[in-house]
């Protein structure tokens, strides 16, 4: 029984948590002009799963539209927050400079769903009524630590850009954990192709929900990948075509943009804890 004990205290750190999250749903809310809120139905399978909303608003205005909350309205009852640091909004132009001002703002939210959902009712809520709001939402399996399920570290890298054609950058991204989901969106103030980062395997990026694009004023990106390392990218360029990287590809002139990106933790013992000591839980995080 010892000889036992001791061999799971060695292989539990390689056991536990030894994959990325992933994603096992995904949807899109209802895109709406001229609205302060946002209607999102959400279905998912299985347990403990988290969801995620990524929500972006344009507005012809210098006053950004940004969500007050994220209600549900159905029998769960779960009250989803703001992811750590993700959210970020900008007054620059859009539309090739024919809306001027034009406020775009970007935020992810999310929640733990203990049980599945079958059509769960939310309603984005917005500071005031925006000109455009899309978002989409997606359901994230194993992460490893669901009341906390961020790596915070990751959500520096935000920026934004307007007025001349410029490249869709995310800054230093950084994660702290090995196994990660890395979640990158961008949302451009105009109605064109998506964008991929240009790191790791241009390839291996997924679309988390489809391209979402609302009027020719407005088109909004989500790209995931699982790694089994920790990451470290300075100025990661955008493109939307493989052949453009590791360049980038530019917008048009006079389109804005935000660059968002986060990781959701799927690590969150190997890294910090072996062993003895995580058998007994000493010195572990």
């Amino acid at each position: 029984m010892i000889r036992f004990l001791l061999t799971l205290a060695l292989l539990w750190p390689f056991a536990a948590n030894a994959a990325a999250p992933t994603v096992s749903n995904t949807g899109q809310c209802t895109s709406a002009l001229g609205v302060s809120t946002l209607a999102c139905a959400v279905t998912t399978t299985g347990t403990n799963k988290i969801v995620s909303f990524t929500i972006a608003t344009q507005n012809t205005s210098s006053t950004a539209r940004t969500v007050s909350s994220i209600t549900d309205a159905g029998g769960a009852g779960l009250v989803p927050v703001q992811a750590p640091g993700a959210g970020i909004s900008a007054t620059t132009v859009c539309l090739g400079g024919a809306i001027n001002p034009c406020s775009l703002n970007l935020e992810q939210w999310w929640v733990l769903a203990p049980t599945a959902l079958v059509a769960e009712a939310f309603t984005v809520n917005l500071s005031g009524s925006s000109t455009v709001v899309i978002g989409g939402w997606r359901a994230t399996a194993s992460v490893f630590n669901t009341a906390a399920p961020y790596d915070t570290n990751a959500t520096l890298a935000a920026k934004n850009s307007g007025g001349s054609a410029s490249i869709p950058t995310a800054g230093n991204y950084i994660t702290s954990s090995t196994d990660d989901l890395l979640v990158f969106d961008t949302v451009v103030g105009r109605n064109q192709t998506g964008w991929v980062p240009c790191f790791l395997t241009y390839t291996n990026w997924n679309a988390s929900f489809a391209e979402i694009s609302f009027t020719s004023q407005i088109e909004l990106t989500e790209e995931v990948q699982g790694v089994t390392a920790t990451q470290s990218q300075s100025g990661v360029p955008l493109a939307t075509v493989s052949s453009s990287c590791p360049g980038g590809t530019s917008t048009a002139s006079g389109d804005g943009w935000l660059s968002l990106a986060t990781a959701m933790n799927g690590n969150g013992v190997a890294s910090t804890c072996s062993g003895y000591k995580a058998l007994k839980g000493v010195g572990c995080k």
